[in-house]
């Protein structure tokens, strides 16, 4: 009878390798990770089925003040600092940097703007946006940053990652996360075989195409744009007078709205990773961290001071990148399309000399808006690109994953050392499908604004434009199209909806001088 009793009794819970285990380790599941070592987390595994080395494909280029925010909590002031200068670096070397356009038809040099603005007229908007960080847009270069980031893991003891590993199957058993992984095929390695790890919870930032996502049948709804293929070209200038010569060289950013040659000009600092190598350097034989924030501080604006005096005009450092995304509306595949054929015939319709650019990355994408049904399965939650995806159009992906990683981390947290029940993690999803919903919505409005190819239609769109310049302040207009404030109209904060200011960030300014 005993043996019986046992035979039917149920297991036993089985032991926790691990509190978190995150699957996917991009910008987003990297930011995951720093966050919840940050918010005290002892015991996180990271798997990754790529190498150490990012992902080559040309991927994000534009961070926003609330993912400047998260950097501030997951790596503190040295983090912050970082993330400033690299997207301030170009932006003080060269003046044009501070010019974003909005084009529409002609050739270059020769395009007429519809809408034209300059860093300080968006002034209004920063100071609207104040309550996510106390810094603006900036224009980054993703492989540099992306470096940065899992070179700052790798010292955080709390964060055990194992790159080349691939998730084969994730399973559900009492309310655990039990991952199994195998070595990813192709990696060289001599490791062999699979091995189970256990967790009390798991975040799945395996992007769009998730593995997870499909084993457990969450639906991933929306639609794909089949018409909206986008060609991305990242390059670096090698010829230092490149830019002086160049119509590239007068703009920073730009949507060129043409029917017939619609594409996107961004500029990036590619240079950055030897800035701050030498930056670090200079900050070597610092005793604390204040003093050598304060000598990074002072080295880098060292570096750049030469470009700031009145009338000099140095040359721009080698490595500035410059990224083309190109609307392809003909039949080309992606084999064709990323010749170099194909690409030279590109750029030299923008009058665009392809000899003196380097290219680094090339890919074609088409563009989809999905959001997976449930973000939440047991103990697993989908963040980033595996729950939701956009158009670009609008620079929100990389930051809405980011967003994710932010509101999802710091309930795990409270959840893990016992401070909340298990139900605050169910206003995760609520709280983040509001914000993801309404920047997919502004991606394919401005995709539809931007990828029109009927001349009358076009027509109609530049005359709005153009009308609108005159009547509204342009910063407002542009504010209000480019970036919805984010906001939380239900979830942990709901019991608090009668007070107005429920649901939204606490201001920055303020914090910190409560903090002091």
């Amino acid at each position: 009878l005993f043996d019986k009793c046992i035979a039917i009794m149920p297991e036993s819970p089985p032991e926790v390798d691990a509190d978190v285990i995150i699957i996917g380790l991009g910008p987003v599941g990297n930011f995951a990770a720093h966050l919840l070592a940050s918010f005290g987390i002892k015991r996180i595994l990271a798997f990754e089925s790529g190498p150490e080395k990012p992902y080559f494909s040309p991927r994000a280029v534009t961070w926003d003040t609330s993912t400047i925010r998260a950097a501030i909590v997951a790596g503190g002031l040295d983090l912050e600092q970082y993330m400033r200068w690299h997207a301030e670096s170009l932006k003080r070397i060269d003046h044009h940097q501070d010019n974003f356009a909005l084009f529409k038809a002609g050739s270059p040099p020769n395009f007429r703007s519809m809408l034209h603005v300059k860093t300080k007229d968006l002034e209004p908007v920063r100071r609207r946006h104040m309550a996510y960080s106390p810094y603006a847009f900036g224009d980054f270069h993703q492989p540099v940053w992306e470096t940065e980031l899992r070179k700052r893991l790798a010292l955080r003891k709390e964060v055990k990652v194992e790159y080349n590993t691939k998730v084969t199957h994730v399973a559900i058993k009492y309310g655990f996360c039990e991952v199994t992984v195998a070595p990813a095929e192709g990696n060289g390695t001599q490791q062999q075989g699979t091995k189970t790890y256990t967790a009390r919870y798991c975040l799945a930032s395996d992007g769009g195409s998730s593995s997870v996502r499909k084993q457990f049948g969450i639906d991933y709804v929306g639609e794909t744009f089949s018409t909206w293929k986008c060609l991305v070209i990242d390059t670096e200038v090698e010829d230092e007078s490149f830019l002086n010569e160049s119509w590239i060289g007068q703009n920073q950013t730009g949507f060129f709205a043409n029917p017939e040659r619609t594409f996107v000009l961004v500029r990036t600092p590619a240079f950055f990773a030897s800035w701050w190598e030498q930056a670090e350097e200079a900050a070597r034989a610092a005793i604390t961290q204040e003093e050598a924030y304060k000598l990074k501080e002072d080295a880098l604006a060292k570096m750049v001071e030469p470009f700031c005096k009145p009338g000099a005009s140095p040359p721009i450092p080698k490595g500035v990148g410059i990224r083309f995304e190109f609307s392809v509306v003909d039949d080309a595949d992606k084999d064709l399309a990323e010749s170099d054929a194909y690409i030279n015939e590109k750029l030299a319709r923008i009058n665009v000399d392809p000899t003196r650019l380097k290219l680094v990355r090339k890919c074609l994408y088409t563009h989809h808006a999905r959001q997976a049904t449930r973000w939440r399965e047991g103990p697993l939650f989908l963040i980033g690109d595996a729950a939701h995806c956009m158009p670009p159009y609008a620079a929100q992906g990389l930051n809405a994953g980011i967003g994710d990683a932010m509101n999802i981390s710091w309930k795990l947290a409270l959840v893990l050392q016992g401070h909340a029940e298990d139900a605050l993690l169910n206003t995760y999803e609520p709280e983040r499908r509001v914000h993801a919903t309404e920047v997919i919505d502004a991606s394919i409005g401005l995709g539809r604004l931007l990828e029109v190819r009927s001349k009358v239609k076009a027509f109609f769109r530049d005359t709005c434009f153009s009308c609108l310049q005159l009547i509204v302040p342009l910063h407002e207009a542009l504010g209000a199209i480019h970036l919805p404030a984010i906001r939380v109209p239900t979830g942990a904060v709901a019991p608090l909806q009668t007070h107005k200011f429920a649901g939204t960030y606490f201001p920055c300014q303020l914090w910190n001088m409560m903090a002091s």
